[in-house]
């Protein structure tokens, strides 16, 4: 019985994979910021099998009644585990931490340093105007919830969703300068 426990714990061990929980994560409901009325975010984060390579997607809404803008940011990257349930991400278009708030909900928080974002601008006043540009977000935080499993379709759908999003951040780069 001792031999049976012993190999069930072994093999346990090294079936145990370092990282974030595999799975889809999302905003249950817009996060507002302090004033409540003009900004509020929504996410989601696709942890793959391996616990460590994640696809980040962000949206931020502003609304002053004058100007509506909308900032999307897709991001692929792999996280360094920096312990206490706290992960660390960074490449060229994002840097922020992941960290860990509640095992049995299986809540975390994204604490952005920046991300590159493609910004889409109206003008709601009687003259109707749209802009596109790039901008860089600081000091956003997110907090996701697991959702659900993720299939090897959604993890095929990344590559293709990220080639794209770089595209259009490039072409607004090139503009700006």
């Amino acid at each position: 019985m001792k031999k049976v426990l012993i190999l069930i714990m072994f093999f346990s061990v090294l079936s145990y994979s370092a990282g974030l929980k595999s799975g889809l994560y999302i905003t249950d409901e817009p996060q507002f910021d302090s004033l409540m009325i003009n900004y509020n975010s929504y996410g989601d984060l696709k942890v793959f099998k391996d616990g460590k390579t994640v696809f980040l997607s962000v949206k931020l809404w502003r609304d002053t009644g004058n100007w509506k803008a909308g900032n999307t940011g897709l991001y692929l990257l792999e996280l360094q585990d920096q312990g206490d349930g706290t992960y660390y991400g960074k490449n060229n278009l994002a840097e922020f931490y992941i960290k860990s708030l509640d095992s049995d909900s299986n809540e975390i928080v994204i604490d952005v340093i920046s991300m590159d974002m493609y910004s889409k601008i109206s003008d709601s006043r009687i003259i109707m105007s749209d802009r596109e540009t790039f901008i860089t977000e600081k000091n956003i935080n997110i907090v996701l919830r697991y959702s659900r499993g993720i299939t090897n379709a959604e993890e095929k759908e990344v590559k293709d969703r990220i080639e794209t999003f770089r595209k259009q951040l490039e072409s607004k780069r090139d503009n700006k300068s």
